[in-house]
């Protein structure tokens, strides 16, 4: 590999350094050398590791190429100029490739460009890669307001399978925060391009909103999504991407510091950037580096910058969520840097990209450089990790493998060394999950997109986590609450006295608007409430949380001229009751009347009943209220009141 050839010259940065002398340049201890390998480009916007060991690449004016890293050689795969409108910001932006790209089913690129219909808008499409060249655009979101600046247009395959992508404000920084729009925003969607069911608004691609215009973005492998924002003349921002979270623009600016900014935050549950510049430096292309070719770079985020034409290297805490410490590198060296990429052997390429209308255009540019450790014992050992779905295979150097394990190969190197490949192969759990979950009578439970509030099994197909097809079941059960235990009604004269108990084992009573309390008794005084019907409530809250309630009905009559007499016992039912029969038990050995009298005293009927049986039906008055039931007979007097609702 040619060495680069540079003056005398010693430059420290931050805590970051780089030395170079005729023929060494050092990041720390480790010795490095660059390298042009691709030049003669028109704007590269994206560049990305393929699994097929080529720099994969978009030039803003309309075209996809591969390039070899060991050559240089370039392969367009797909141009189409006349179709990509390229203007300030515009043109082929974002790429990615499906995870399993190896795999003949499976071989799709996708991609973000501008176009114009009326005026300039954004599509995320689909191709798939046939031997040497893409075919077959699919669209899966167009329509997206572009305009001339302020465009977004990054895009990551999550681990589910769904793809993350970023908006910018199109110079509208209100859009940002609106729901309504795309604008501004980090947008979720399958890889068909529907609305995942359980994105944050359903319905709608919103993922994360209040951005102005975010074109890094790389997910780590602590499942941690960073993304690099540009700001207006302050507050470059790198930011950790959430569901659901507001992420302040306009209102904030960089971190939550001003007295505004801290009002807005508070009320919105703004997220802070866990970095952030003043002046800007025009941040772009972001990856993350974690290998030992150059230890000073492990578990850091890269970051390519435009304005500031430098790579800075973010060091992270060991739990990903906070910068340790910042270091900055190759300033000035190559002009305006888009976007980077790492190999699995830990050699860094970035894209220069200075002939997109702002920079100075130098000879050979714009150009793919090589940032490559020539501690070779260090890089020439790389591993890969792909997991698959049950019954998948994985396309790996040739050979389709569906088992879990560890697979090797040699690829001839660049340099000092051969670059051994190894692969980790996981196959995804499969899950058919029986759920169970208990909820309380009268609730409901969010399940795969539907409230349920009956018990019962339900069942749905779903996509588990690494986008494999999966039969989930739910069981909804009801919490076994008990009863509170009341009747449904008491009868009472003006001078009774009567106690009403729930059942014991609650938490809480309230009985009617009383506050809640731990008594389950309440006491009834007749002469307190007066004639008439008076209803009580109760609710109880049980140990899971329940709460259930009961009514009762106190009906207090005045004292009438009737005995309560002893000696002769029997029943009725229903009590209360309803309809104009009732139903009367009763024992006796010789002849018996039955007479019934209204709440006043004054007989409405009577019956004579015979020992032969034991069972009668007498009717009632249509008229509601309570009613006396005497038997008599010469074993004695019995005495029973009814009530009819």
């Amino acid at each position: 590999m040619k060495k680069a050839k540079v003056i005398l010259i010693s430059l420290m940065i931050l805590t970051g350094f780089i030395i170079e002398s005729e023929s060494q340049i050092f990041i720390g201890t480790t010795e490095i050398d660059t390298n042009s390998i691709a030049t003669g480009l028109d704007t590269p916007w994206e560049i990305l590791w393929g699994p097929d060991d080529m720099i994969w690449m978009t030039e803003r004016e309309g075209r996809v190429s591969r390039i070899d890293p060991e050559t240089g050689n370039k392969e367009v795969l797909l141009e189409i100029t006349d179709l990509v409108d390229e203007g300030s910001e515009n043109g082929m932006l974002g790429m990615v490739l499906h995870p399993n790209f190896m795999h003949p089913d499976s071989q799709f690129v996708y991609l973000v460009y501008t176009y114009y219909v009326t005026g300039n808008v954004e599509k995320l499409v689909r191709y798939t890669f046939d031997s040497d060249t893409l075919i077959d655009e699919f669209v899966l979101l167009s329509g997206i307001p572009a305009g001339q600046y302020h465009i977004g247009s990054r895009v990551i395959i999550l681990p589910d399978r769904t793809i993350l992508m970023s908006t910018g404000d199109v110079g509208s920084a209100s859009y940002a925060l609106d729901t309504n729009r795309l604008h501004g925003k980090f947008l979720r969607l399958n890889l068909d391009g529907s609305v995942p069911d359980d994105n944050p608004i359903p319905g709608s691609y919103v993922w994360s909103l209040g951005h102005r215009n975010p074109q890094g973005l790389v997910r780590a492998p602590n499942g941690i999504i960073y993304s690099s924002e540009h700001g207006p003349a302050n507050d470059d921002e790198i930011n950790i991407i959430e569901k659901e979270r507001n992420y302040g623009w306009p209102e904030v600016h960089g971190f939550c510091d001003l007295p505004a900014e801290q009002t807005y935050c508070t009320a919105n549950n703004a997220v802070e950037p866990i970095a952030a510049w003043t002046p800007t430096l025009a941040v772009c292309g972001l990856d993350y580096y974690d290998h030992d070719a150059i230890p000073e770079w492990k578990n850091s985020l890269l970051l390519t910058t435009l304005k500031a034409r430098r790579v800075v290297a973010l060091k992270l805490s060991q739990d990903g969520r906070s910068v340790l410490q910042e270091d900055e590198f190759f300033s000035q060296w190559w002009g305006r840097l888009r976007d980077l990429c790492i190999s699995p052997d830990g050699r860094v390429f970035l894209a220069v990209s200075n002939a997109d209308g702002r920079g100075t255009v130098q000879p050979g540019d714009d150009r793919i450089v090589e940032i490559v450790s020539l501690n070779a014992v260090e890089y020439c050992n790389a591993e890969r990790f792909a997991t698959i779905c049950p019954g998948e295979t994985y396309y790996f150097n040739g050979l389709e493998i569906s088992l879990p394990g560890t697979y090797m190969d040699t690829i001839p190197g660049g340099s000092e060394c051969d670059t051994i490949i190894s692969l980790r192969l996981e196959v995804a759990e499969e899950y058919n999950m029986d759920d169970e979950i208990e909820i309380c009578q009268g609730d409901s439970v969010f399940v795969n997109g539907k409230y349920l509030s009956e018990e019962g099994i339900y069942a749905d197909t779903l996509l588990t986590t690494y986008g494999c097809d999966s039969i989930v079941s739910t069981q909804i059960i009801h919490f076994d609450s008990g009863s509170i235990g009341l009747a449904d009604s008491v009868m009472m004269e003006l001078d009774d006295t009567v106690t009403l108990s729930a059942n014991e084992g609650f938490l809480s009573y309230k009985w009617n608007a009383d506050p809640p309390s731990q008594n389950n008794t309440i006491t009834i005084i007749a002469s307190e409430l007066g004639e008439g019907t008076h209803s009580y409530t109760i609710e109880v809250e049980d140990s899971n949380g329940c709460v259930l309630t009961d009514a009762i009905k106190i009906i207090i009559t005045p004292v009438v001229g009737i005995k309560k007499y002893s000696g002769l016992e029997f029943s009725v039912y229903p009590n209360p009751v309803t309809s104009d029969e009732l139903n009367v038990e009763y024992t006796i050995t010789s002849e018996a009347v039955l007479i019934i009298y209204n709440q006043v005293g004054m007989e409405v009927s009577r019956k004579i009943l015979s020992p032969m049986n034991s069972h009668t039906r007498v009717a009632l008055p249509e008229i509601s209220g309570l009613y006396h039931l005497e038997i008599k007979s010469s074993e004695g007097t019995g005495y029973v009141k009814v009530l009819k609702q």
